[in-house]
């Protein structure tokens, strides 16, 4: 899964396993760094987000609510 702004010079890529980020590849996302380190620690299964992870408008706060 990949999204990337060329104006905005933003790059995210995710490399998943069994519906688990395995690693990433975050250029000027860095706000993202944190979060996806923890789901990649923590294995969350992300199947039912997975799909959006490729969009502008993804909202990791969604992500976090799915986790409690």
């Amino acid at each position: 899964m990949k999204y990337s702004d060329d104006r905005k010079g933003i790059y995210r890529k995710f490399i998943l396993k069994d519906n688990r980020i395995i690693g990433a590849i975050l250029l000027e996302a860095f706000q993202d760094v944190g979060i996806v380190l923890n789901l990649i620690i923590r294995r969350v299964d992300i199947s039912h987000r997975k799909d959006e992870l490729a969009n502008n408008h993804f909202s990791w706060g969604k992500v976090i609510h799915d986790m409690a």
